[in-house]
């Protein structure tokens, strides 16, 4: 399995893009619950905050503004590299509704052999893209969950959704 997104929704709901192999082939599986996810979720995306404003130069401390509302990951590169792009809401002065930013594909890992330290992530903001991808897989996994997401009961209220795409 290959998680490929991690989303909160405007209504606080989450949403985590899977690639898993089945009978050979590729399937993406799209996961959407609002059952509270294990305790260590939410404070792996926030610390995704500080590295989204450095990579877009904001000034020190800034991150208060800012929301994190997705990461998309991807391999890509001649050696077959994760990548990730931070999506964030950053809440502006003079404006009623905040501005959506979308941080510049980097690399955890170098993509090819002659590729600049500049498509890096730095090593702490790579710490912090593995624990939310951990957390995450946790989460797909029915851990640390409310209750079973998987267990179908009678009152589908608040049920997780698994859908292929």
């Amino acid at each position: 399995m290959k998680i490929q997104k991690v989303q909160i929704l405007k209504d606080d709901r989450i949403c985590i893009q899977v690639i898993q192999e089945k009978n050979g082939k590729e399937e993406e599986i799209t996961l959407k619950s609002d059952l509270e996810p294990a305790e260590g979720f939410h404070p792996a995306v926030d610390a995704l905050k500080s590295h989204a404003c450095e990579i877009m130069e904001f000034v020190k401390g800034d991150e208060t503004k800012t929301t994190i509302t997705a990461v998309t990951f991807k391999e890509t590169g001649d050696l077959n590299a994760r990548g990730a792009q931070i999506v964030f809401n950053r809440v502006l002065a003079r404006s009623d509704a905040p501005v959506k930013i979308t941080t510049p594909l980097k690399f955890m890992d170098k993509p090819a052999e002659d590729s600049p330290d500049s498509v890096l992530f730095s090593k702490a903001c790579i710490a912090a893209l593995k624990k939310l991808l951990t957390e995450a897989e946790e989460y797909y996994n029915g851990n640390g969950l409310e209750q079973d997401m998987f267990t179908n009961t009678d009152d589908d209220e608040g049920a997780a959704e698994k859908e292929p795409e």
